[in-house]
């Protein structure tokens, strides 16, 4: 199971990194 675990895990942590990456050029902006 943990196979079948870790991608669900990578995806997430890509998703919390790309919106931290865009909060954070909006904040700049802002």
């Amino acid at each position: 199971m943990p196979g079948a675990v870790r991608p669900t895990v990578r995806i997430e942590a890509q998703d919390f990194d790309v919106a931290a990456e865009i909060a954070g050029l909006t904040t700049g902006r802002a």
